[in-house]
Parts: structure tokens; sequence; C-alpha cells
């Protein structure tokens, strides 16, 4: 992952997360509902891939290409984010 990307990422991550609330305003997530927030959204994602590997061959071969390059960043990520996790 270039440097400037996985910086981007870092301040992206340590920046609180804005979420809109019903009544249109936001409120600040604590770091726990960030990572539930995203435990959340993940699970939801791996499901969907589950769906869409069993189609993998219908799907266009543009939006096969789209997906796998989603992935590949993921992958990219995926050894910096195993460092730190303990």
């Amino acid at each position: 992952v270039a440097p400037e990307l996985r910086e981007a990422f870092h301040l992206f991550l340590r920046r609180p997360k804005p979420v809109p609330q019903e009544e249109g305003g936001t409120v600040e997530m604590s770091p726990e509902e960030v990572v539930q927030d995203i435990l959340r959204r993940l699970y939801e994602l791996n499901v969907d891939l589950a769906a869409a590997w069993e189609a993998w061959a219908d799907l266009p071969p543009e939006g096969r290409r789209q997906i796998v390059e989603q992935a590949r960043y993921l992958f990219d990520l995926f050894p910096f984010m195993a460092k730190d996790a303990g």
C-alpha cells in the first residue's frame, strides 16, 4: 500500500465518526461504537460476497473486476491491521 494511502487511512480511522440521527443532526461515535459499526458492515459485506461468489459466472466482467479490485485493497491492508491487532 502506498505510504500516502496508508496515512490517509490512518487519519480516517483516528477522526471521530459522525453518524446521522433521525432528526438530521450528527452525533460522535465512541471508538467502541466505530468498531461495532465496522464489524457489522464487514459481516454484511461477507454475506454479499458469498452470494456474489455463488453467481460469479453470471456477473458482468466489469463488475467482477471492480469487486476483485476492492477485495485486493482489503487484502493489501490486512498485514498492517493484523500487525497491530494483537
